[in-house]
């Protein structure tokens, strides 16, 4: 806020709202300013702009839950933004929250009340009060969900690909040799490093996934995907002199470079940099079509 007075206050702000707007809609936190940052082109610049200090707002101005849902509700956002106490009025993406936590907030509310939520009714309500109160507003039958049931593919030679495994497959015919679609990561690893047990764990995480040890065909002018059997898969371990940190910078853009062959895999990579015996790199880059942001 810029105010246009010197008398104007997050007191005053809060009290004029609450007199015009229901308590879900009026902000927890406002900042002041003697200016918006504003970008070449005139617009506010919102980049820049300042993060609000959730200290100033205390544990004691929040209202606590009222109903068990609300109660519900300030669990899940709790548990999703690994913060301690979530009020009533607090927003959801002002204590950093974003696209890919609130799909993990409405798949947690659906699980719980075992209806569907959708991420609009978050992105339209995203306080706890204004959530729970859409959700007991909803239809009195609403779609309930169905238990989701394992299925084994440990027979099935080849299976269909999903919508979003679909445009990805048809983006990488259009740019074979790219590697915009990769998740690369970079774990740093401290202390005495057991090699045998990492290498064990990965390999273990690998049979467990099929979807990790899955190639991609295409038979008779469609695309499948095949499930590779499960084979041990060797740490490639490095040992980096110094400098170390510009070496891991360059070997760590080189692996995020890398190009995935989706008929051949696998399509998971894993390489452990290390300096010496207490510091290390490990380097694991994955194709977009088998994983994704929230599996991570």
């Amino acid at each position: 806020v810029v105010p246009a007075a010197e008398n104007v206050t997050p007191e005053s702000l809060t009290e004029a709202l609450h007199r015009k707007l229901p308590n879900y809609m009026v902000p927890s936190i406002f900042v002041l300013l003697e200016s918006l940052p504003l970008t070449p082109n005139g617009k506010v610049d919102r980049k820049a702009l300042p993060a609000p200090d959730l200290a100033l707002m205390k544990a004691d101005d929040r209202i606590r839950p009222r109903t068990p849902l609300e109660g519900l509700v300030a669990e899940v956002f709790a548990r999703v933004l690994n913060v301690e106490e979530v009020g009533i009025h607090d927003n959801f993406f002002e204590l950093g929250g974003h696209s890919l936590l609130a799909t993990q907030v409405v798949s947690r509310l659906s699980n719980s009340l075992g209806i569907s939520v959708s991420l609009r009714t978050l992105f339209e309500s995203p306080t706890v009060a204004g959530l729970a109160e859409e959700l007991q507003n909803a239809d009195e039958e609403p779609a309930v969900l169905e238990s989701v049931v394992s299925r084994s593919y440990a027979n099935v030679k080849e299976i269909s690909l999903s919508f979003s495994q679909q445009r990805l497959w048809i983006l990488n015919q259009l740019l074979p040799d790219g590697s915009i679609y990769n998740i690369p990561c970079m774990i740093r690893l401290k202390g005495k490093l057991n090699l045998q047990a990492l290498e064990s764990s990965l390999n273990v995480i690998l049979e467990r996934h099929n979807i990790l040890r899955t190639t991609f065909e295409e038979v008779e002018g469609v695309p499948v995907q095949k499930v590779v059997d499960p084979s041990w898969t060797p740490l490639e371990i490095t040992d980096i002199p110094e400098p170390f940190e510009k070496t891991v910078d360059r070997l760590a853009e080189e692996e995020a470079s890398h190009v995935f062959d989706l008929t051949q895999g696998p399509l998971v990579r894993f390489r452990l940099l290390r300096r010496h015996e207490g510091e290390s790199v490990l380097l694991f880059n994955m194709h977009h079509i088998v994983s994704d942001g929230w599996s991570l």
